[in-house]
């Protein structure tokens, strides 16, 4: 009986140690489990914080590279467009809406579907905006007429046709007519032993090559054509978007309405004039800064326009929405200055652009006309007719459409091939803010 009873006792220690066995493990298993779903809560948490910080760099690197475009002037889409920059294994994308006056800026940084945005305000007129006149006239789909007389050295590219007159004006370098047609032109080599002095277009006539008219049809010409791929049409210089920087560059300078300069010891720019800009007789004028006017630009006869020295190597601009007209003996000069008729020696290869915005395409009321005896600067209407007269030399012409009167000549300034137009000492930028939004 007893041990009968002990046998009963040792069946029962081993099963509650059994038990007491499992249930230890069972919470040793549940303890280990637990602690794996922390460790892995954890490292999961650390890997979002990673990759959101991740996410967040990659969108201020987005913020940093748009600003770098804008305050360099480097290209960038606009209005609103997007552009995609690879910041390590992240994204970011990048978008740029205009004005450039009210800059908005969005950068969305992507570290594996990790999303954080930045937004930036600003205002943001870039200094500089980067030409390349690579033409000593370049002529849009207008077309080029040129006089009696008339001259162009350098090369002629004109989207349009290029006519002369029965004395047969001159072209030395270059010529290229997308539009179909060269007539009544002389085309002569810089030196003899050039390679220019060609003729490119479909037809020429009744001209004469010191070098070789390349074309399909031909009649009346010193030379029989040699057979060659029509010219293509290329753009003008400067985009719209180039010319509202200039607008830009202006109206950071403040506004004022019609303004009329006299005399002498005058300042002017960075500034918006609402109205026209009347500069009178015998006065002069230094340029401290783009100047944008929004109705006609008068220059009158005997006055001295010259770019302030702060401007160095870079050069300015007058743009006109409205018409320029440019009276006789006016004299127009880069940093380096000038004084009564005469510009100093160009040593910075600085100069001063005209740009008329006007389309106005009649002979009578052209958007730019240029009289007697002026010289030294750049022509540029984007959309309208420039017509230059008798006695004038330009540095370089870009026109929608352009006349060239008998006696005028245009003389291709090599520089003009990499020209920066500034909008004074500095541009103007200044963030209003910068913040992460949702």
């Amino acid at each position: 009986m007893l041990r009968e009873l002990g046998k009963n006792l040792k069946n029962e220690k081993g099963q509650m140690a059994l038990v007491t066995v499992v249930t230890i493990l069972a919470a040793g298993v549940v303890l280990v489990a637990a602690l794996g779903i922390l460790t892995f809560n954890e490292i999961k948490k650390i890997n979002n914080v990673e990759k959101s910080e991740q996410s967040y760099y990659a969108a201020e690197a987005g913020i940093e590279d748009a600003i770098l475009r804008v305050r360099r002037n480097m290209s960038y889409p606009t209005s609103p467009t997007t552009y995609t920059l690879s910041v390590g294994s992240s994204t970011a994308t990048v978008e740029i809406t205009l004005p450039l006056e009210n800059l908005n800026i969005i950068s969305i940084g992507d570290s594996e579907n990790r999303i954080r945005k930045v937004a930036v305000n600003m205002n943001a007129t870039p200094s500089n905006i980067n030409s390349n006149f690579n033409y000593g006239v370049q002529v849009g789909a207008g077309g080029l007429v040129m006089a009696a007389n008339s001259k162009v050295l350098g090369n002629v590219y004109s989207n349009g046709k290029i006519e002369g007159a029965s004395s047969h004006p001159e072209i030395i370098g270059d010529a290229f007519s997308a539009g179909g047609l060269i007539d009544l032109m002389d085309i002569v080599k810089t030196e003899p032993a050039a390679s220019d002095g060609n003729g490119h277009s479909n037809t020429i006539n009744n001209s004469n090559m010191e070098g070789t008219p390349f074309c399909k049809f031909g009649a009346g010409n010193n030379k029989l054509c040699t057979p060659a791929s029509d010219p293509s049409n290329i753009p003008l210089p400067l985009t719209p978007e180039d010319i509202e920087i200039l607008q830009n560059q202006a109206a950071s300078g403040g506004e004022q309405s019609t303004t009329t300069i006299s005399g002498s010891g005058n300042t002017l720019g960075p500034r918006k004039i609402d109205g026209d800009l009347i500069i009178s007789s015998n006065s002069e004028l230094t340029v401290t800064g783009t100047i944008w006017v929004t109705g006609d630009i008068t220059l009158n006869s005997n006055i001295l326009i010259k770019l302030d020295p702060a401007f160095g190597t870079d050069s300015g601009a007058f743009v006109a929405t409205e018409e320029i007209v440019i009276d006789s003996n006016v004299t127009v000069c880069g940093s380096d200055g000038g004084s009564g008729n005469t510009c100093n020696p160009n040593v910075s290869e600085s100069y001063i652009m005209f740009l008329s915005t006007s389309t106005s395409s009649s002979s009578s009321d052209p958007a730019i006309s240029m009289s007697a005896n002026t010289d030294a600067a750049i022509l540029y209407s984007s959309a309208g007719l420039t017509k230059v007269n008798a006695n004038t030399d330009v540095f370089e012409i870009t026109a929608f459409q352009l006349e060239i009167e008998s006696n005028a000549s245009v003389s291709y300034v090599s520089g003009l091939a990499d020209t920066d137009f500034s909008s004074g000492p500095g541009g103007v930028f200044s963030i209003n803010s910068w913040k992460e939004v949702q």
